[in-house]
């Protein structure tokens, strides 16, 4: 017996797309692992007896990096005099993460920072990034290296978007300044199967939805620590105005999962996800919902293990966000634009 997820109208998805988007800016351990419908021993001789978990990742509001300090003015002196116009720094970054052109955050060795929103006043420059080459990896796990150039604004007003001028934003490569390996471990595409179908039908479920038929785009097996037990994820959208996002029935969903083996059984987890629910139906947006596709899995911040990066969207604008996949998957930074 599963246990679903808890949260009420899957708030991972609206926060990324909507409060971090406008910030001053998508399981498993196929746990019964799979390809083709083989099972894998490893996860039978393990959790023959194992009990099955859903739970909602960590949605803790990332680290973000500090930009700059702002001038104060001494009134003390003279009543009369002018005040002192405020000046702002962008910071010093490295190690920035990327979705083909889009700079999604960066690693400073020790935390995870979210690329800076704009700022309206006086700016001395813009973010000092030198690096000249960002590394992609590519469907098939080979590197891909571009020349990059300066970071430029993109969406800096309403959202936290910074580029390097790469157009080829239809690719969905994933990649980073950073030198470490991006792929560690092999990352292998499979077909889905009823355990993935069946995890994708709990989280509607946990919404108080009716289950529609069940569609999936993608399922990705991997080991994501490094222990020798393969985690997957599942990328599944079932949305019929995909032009609007709006007068979607109810239980109609878009979300991606992580499902693994732990100590107590197979565990599926959302790290982000909406459904769409009889309330949604009575609002004033009637049948709104938001997406979320899973783009790639790398290792982002060269500790040798994976992150997932996911692309979030709604009415009324998008992003990009990037989940840590350890012991506790968690949110760690996003990039957007929107209201």
């Amino acid at each position: 017996m599963t246990t679903p997820a808890g949260s009420k109208k899957n708030s991972t998805t609206k926060w990324i797309a909507g409060a971090s988007i406008a910030l001053a800016a998508v399981v498993a351990a196929v746990l019964v692992l799979t390809n083709g419908g083989e099972t894998d021993d490893r996860e039978l001789a393990s959790n023959a007896d194992t009990v099955p978990t859903t739970r909602a990742a960590d949605t803790t509001a990332p680290a973000t990096s500090v930009v700059g300090d702002t001038a104060t003015t001494d009134t003390t002196a003279s009543s009369t005099s002018s005040p002192t116009v405020a000046t702002f720094v962008y910071p010093a970054i490295g190690n920035v993460a990327f979705l083909d052109g889009l700079a999604l955050g960066w690693w400073d060795g020790t935390t995870w920072n979210e690329m800076p929103s704009g700022y309206d006043g006086p700016v001395t420059e813009t973010p000092l990034f030198d690096a000249q080459t960002v590394r992609y990896v590519d469907p098939a796990g080979q590197i891909v290296a571009r020349e990059v150039s300066p970071l430029t604004e993109q969406c800096t007003e309403v959202g936290n978007q910074w580029t390097v001028g790469d157009d080829r934003a239809t690719e969905g490569l994933v990649g980073t300044s950073g030198e470490w390996e991006l792929r560690p471990r092999e990352v292998v595409e499979i077909a889905a199967d009823e355990a993935h179908l069946q995890s994708v039908r709990d989280v509607i479920a946990a919404e108080g939805a009716e289950v529609p038929e069940i569609e999936v785009q993608r399922v990705v097996r991997f080991d994501a620590d490094g222990d020798g037990t393969d985690e997957v994820l599942i990328s599944a959208e079932r949305i019929d105005s995909p032009d609007t996002l709006l007068d979607e029935p109810v239980g109609n969903y878009s979300m991606v999962l992580l499902r693994r083996v732990t100590p107590t059984g197979v565990e599926t987890i959302v790290l982000s996800s909406d459904v769409v629910t009889a309330e949604d139906r009575s609002g004033d947006f009637q049948g709104f919902i938001a997406f979320s596709r899973l783009a790639d899995v790398a290792d982002l911040d060269g500790d040798g293990h994976f992150e997932a990066v996911i692309t979030t969207g709604y009415y009324e604008g998008g992003g990009v966000a990037i989940y840590s996949l350890g012991p506790t998957p968690e949110l760690v930074v996003a990039a957007g634009c929107g209201v």
